[in-house]
């Protein structure tokens, strides 16, 4: 899957003078892939959407809400709500 550099994440640590050793050892193993998190290439369902990358090249992939279900973007307007 191709990857994509994250905008706005220029340093390695949150300390200008101390870099963790997770960090570095992360730098070494991940290589060129460090900081960076997936791309959707054309044509695929959006499931990138949440990821998010720190300072220290830690990837997380927060819950966003899926468009597959609906017709329209957004929610379902809520008189098609179904009741319960």
């Amino acid at each position: 899957m191709p990857t994509r550099k994250d905008a706005g994440v220029d340093e390695d640590n949150f300390d200008r003078g101390i870099v963790p050793a997770e960090t570095a050892a992360r730098k070494e193993r991940e290589g060129e892939d460090y900081k960076t998190t997936p791309k959707n290439e054309e044509g695929e369902v959006e499931t990138t959407g949440g990821y998010t990358t720190s300072n220290e090249g830690l990837t997380n992939n927060y819950a966003i809400e899926p468009e597959m279900y609906v017709e329209t973007p957004g929610d379902i307007p809520e008189d098609e709500q179904p009741k319960t």
